[in-house]
Formats: C-alpha cells, structure tokens, sequence
C-alpha cells in the first residue's frame, strides 16, 4: 500500500514541479495571464509523457493491483452469498 501510494506521490509531485517550472519560464520570457498557465500546462503535459514514464507507469501498476485486490474481495464476498 505505501509503495502505490509513494509513486502516485511521486509522480504528482514531479508533475507539479514541471507545471510551476514552466510557468516561471513563460513569466520570465514575458507571458502573463491565462496565456502563461494554459502554455505551462499543455507544454508541461508534453514533458510528462515523456519524461515521467516511468513513474506514470509504476503508478498505474500500483493502482491496478489494489483495484485487482478490491475486485478478489469482492468476488470472494459474493460467492459466499451466494452459497448461504
């Protein structure tokens, strides 16, 4: 559990970390305004893809095997109703 969790911190860290470092370069360049948050955020998605893979990656992994173990619980559940 603490090692999902750790990566989708992680992960969305690094991601915020991107979008503000973009904003600062749009600032210091002259943008201002929506102008600059909408470029930081489509610029800093671009970087993402492909600079966070792995990360994204390890994420995913992590909440599909809690979805996984959801989803066992659930039918372990269900299959003991349905004998009672």
């Amino acid at each position: 559990m603490a090692n999902s969790g750790l990566a989708a911190l992680r992960y969305t860290l690094r991601r915020l970390a991107l979008l503000v470092l973009s904003a600062v370069i749009f600032y210091a360049v002259g943008m201002r305004g929506i102008l600059m948050w909408a470029a930081a955020f489509l610029v800093s998605g671009a970087v993402a893809l492909v600079w966070l893979k792995r990360d994204r990656d390890e994420m995913s992994a992590g909440i599909a095997g809690k979805i996984s173990k959801v989803n066992q619980k659930f039918d372990k559940s269900s299959s003991k109703e349905d004998v009672d």
